[in-house]
């Protein structure tokens, strides 16, 4: 490769001025730095893609691990029965959980769980297995086999979110 060929008006690269047109040498465009500003260039919109890339993957993930989610929950007219443990929680209101499931994205992470505000300390108690009122409860999780379910697609997304 000869080098690199000047820009039309001309060009001084390390001191010497390159009419358009003519080729400036490759070791004169490394001294001047004319190739790092395009390779600082092509990693600036690399970093523009994957910010760009991360945050679309999370909200996806984060859509379909609340999706997940709400379909496992299953609803039951019988109040005394419960689900089993290791089982996601019943709801005995329709829709109780369901509209409970939130999930908030920001270009570092993504947050999906039970908003305190809809459901206040039931969810929590039931997906980690608490005590409230001097009553064990068995841990039936909702959010952690949702995630388990999904954790292989997300890699082929992330794979394909650049491009």
């Amino acid at each position: 490769m000869p080098g690199i060929r000047a820009k039309a008006g001309g060009q001084t690269v390390a001191g010497q001025h390159f009419k358009g047109g003519q080729f400036i040498p490759l070791n004169v465009a490394m001294q001047g730095g004319l190739i790092k500003a395009e390779v600082r260039r092509g990693i600036a919109k690399v970093k523009r893609a994957v910010q760009k890339g991360k945050y679309e993957t999370f909200q996806h993930a984060a859509r379909s691990i609340r999706k997940d989610a709400i379909s496992s929950i299953r609803h039951t007219r019988r109040r005394n029965r419960s689900s089993r443990p290791g089982k996601p929680a019943h709801q005995h209101k329709p829709g109780f959980f369901k509209r409970a499931i939130f999930y908030h994205v920001s270009h570092q992470d993504a947050m999906i769980g039970f908003v305190f505000s809809r459901v206040g300390e039931v969810a929590a108690i039931h997906e980690h297995g608490l005590t409230r009122y001097r009553r064990r409860y068995p841990e039936r999780p909702t959010m952690g086999p949702a995630l388990e379910r999904n954790v292989v697609r997300f890699h082929r997304d992330w794979r394909a979110a650049i491009g």
